[in-house]
């Protein structure tokens, strides 16, 4: 269903209100001690939240190149606003990590990703499917799916308020990509389709994470996660579901 120009509009202005509500009651975390869960190393600990921290700083990255691509003031206006998000998050996993010891490097998964989105030369609607749809979402994912590996006290409460927002995030993203994937052709929206799925294979190689550490899951665990990754996809309109049936036949 084609939502009307005005509708889609007072939706966005809608999550714009949301999103400068949240920020204007944003309060600082405590600055207790990080605690490390007993069955891992500090020092993968501190690698894993490190991976976090440079997830915001490339989603903050690429949201800066959409607000330069995208000709809408609305969606500029809420892309701002996720830019301070991503900053704020950035912030706060840092200073957690400066009392662990420091940042850790960026993993080769993630950093092949990011290098991937940067030399990306399509329309914008490419890196807005990457990062305001899949990467967020299975960020969103990642965060709730592990409470034994987030429970510090302290890190939970960080995580807790960066979930909130990036649901924001994501349902901007699956807003307005409904409402323009429409106007590309066919040829770039399957373009677009294997670009992710090639950012996710890469990501996900030798079992990672998609925010970069490693999982101990079976293959058939990221084959069904991709599988529900592509009903997102359909129903955002980028692929049709007998379009993918053909890339797999």
């Amino acid at each position: 269903m084609v939502a009307s120009p005005r509708a889609l509009n007072d939706r966005v202005d809608g999550l714009i209100a949301a999103i400068s509500r949240a920020q204007h009651s944003a309060t600082a975390y405590d600055e207790r001690a990080p605690h490390v869960p007993q069955w891992l190393t500090r020092r993968f600990f501190r690698h894993i939240v490190s991976q976090l921290y440079h997830g915001e700083r490339a989603t903050q990255a690429v949201c800066v190149r959409l607000v330069r691509q995208i000709d809408d003031p609305r969606a500029q206006d809420f892309l701002e606003k996720q830019i301070a998000d991503e900053a704020r998050h950035a912030a706060l996993y840092r200073d957690y990590l400066e009392d662990l010891g420091g940042v850790s490097a960026v993993d080769p998964g993630l950093a092949r990703a990011q290098d991937r989105i940067a030399a990306w030369s399509g329309t914008w609607h490419g890196p807005m499917v990457a990062v305001n749809t899949v990467l967020e979402s299975e960020a969103i994912r990642t965060l709730q799916s592990a409470p034994r590996l987030f429970a510090c006290p302290r890190l939970a409460a960080i995580n807790s308020g960066i979930v909130r927002d990036e649901a924001r995030h994501l349902a901007f993203g699956r807003l307005y990509l409904r409402e323009h994937l429409r106007a590309i052709d066919a040829t770039e929206r399957r373009a677009i389709y294997h670009w992710v799925q090639d950012l996710w294979r890469g990501c996900t190689a030798d079992r990672r994470d998609m925010i970069g550490f490693y999982v101990r899951v079976r293959r058939p665990v990221f084959a069904k996660r991709w599988a529900r990754q592509n009903r997102d996809l359909v129903r955002l309109g980028l692929i049709e579901p007998d379009e993918i049936a053909a890339f797999h036949a």
